[in-house]
């Protein structure tokens, strides 16, 4: 399946942020091979508020990034992964 321009510009800024960051690559923590598929979306994990409303908790943009071999999986910040802008808003990532 061909990528479409968003999803490419993910890739490139996850593998860019990894080969600079883990020149070697990254060896998994579980099984310890070292490929890993990056996902195309851009996920959100939101601040744990305690028997109440999700509304308005800080949420941070994260990608995930899954071993081929075992499942494990990495979650990236991805304001400094460089595919949110910095300039984004907690909350305003919609």
């Amino acid at each position: 399946m061909e990528l479409n321009k968003e999803e490419t510009r993910i890739v490139e800024g996850v593998e860019k942020y990894l080969d600079k960051k883990a020149p070697m690559g990254i060896s998994c923590s579980v099984c310890q091979h070292r490929n890993w598929k990056i996902f195309t979306k851009i996920f959100e994990i939101p601040e744990f508020h305690s028997r109440s409303a999700m509304g308005g908790a800080t949420r941070i943009p994260v990608i995930s990034v899954m071993c081929t071999n075992c499942s494990n999986t990495l979650f990236f910040n991805a304001i400094k992964l460089g595919v949110v802008p910095a300039d984004k808003k907690e909350g305003d990532l919609k």
